[in-house]
């Protein structure tokens, strides 16, 4: 773990992938270029992570493929019947 001292009074336990990213945005903003910093779900959909990437859907399987970019296999409707899912959404049990 890294230290930042964001104040006088403030200690923040950082560590090394988020140091590495933000010294990383220090980098490119310093040679002028514009970074983008925005939450997200932990698991995007496929559609979600092309847009966030900026690549292609063949491109992005291709990374998911060699293991660039871990994953877990979609739900098949078959797993999660639309039923089941509205009762999850709504909070309401659903009979099996």
């Amino acid at each position: 773990m890294y230290q930042a001292k964001l104040e006088e009074c403030y200690s923040l336990a950082l560590s090394k992938q988020l140091r590495d990213a933000v010294q990383q945005t220090a980098i490119l903003l310093s040679e002028g270029k514009s970074v983008t910093i925005s939450t997200t779900e932990q698991e995007l959909t496929t559609e979600q992570a092309v847009r966030t990437l900026e690549v292609s859907r063949q491109t992005l399987v291709r990374m998911l493929d060699k293991g660039l970019i871990p994953f877990s296999p979609p739900i098949t409707s078959s797993q999660n019947p639309p039923d089941r899912l509205v009762g999850i959404r709504t909070g309401f049990p659903q009979p099996p």
